[in-house]
């Protein structure tokens, strides 16, 4: 498991997976809150789970938020594996 990212304070940033729905017309699309997370790869499992579990419909999606006094922190952060084999491109470049 991944191990939670922090804000400036100390506290692990949530993930927070929610299911909107859009409404055609003026009316407001409605969010419904379906699981909060402590890590981006956890909230990637569940909406992955989520949308197999979900009927099909084109007006329906599920979105990961996080809260946006977290960005910043969500931005700078380090991953802890670099998502490209380094040593590999640099041995290709040559």
């Amino acid at each position: 498991m991944a191990k939670p990212k922090t804000n400036n304070k100390g506290e692990s940033m949530k993930y927070t997976l929610v299911k909107r729905v859009k409404f055609s017309g003026s009316t407001p699309d409605m969010v419904s809150v379906i699981k909060e997370a402590d890590s981006l790869e956890d909230a990637l499992k569940y909406k992955v789970g989520a949308e197999m579990l979900a009927e099909k419909e084109e007006r329906k999606d599920f979105e990961i938020l996080i809260n946006i006094n977290d960005t910043f922190t969500y931005i700078n952060a380090q991953p802890e594996k670099p998502l490209m084999l380094v040593e590999e491109v640099k041995g290709k470049a040559s």
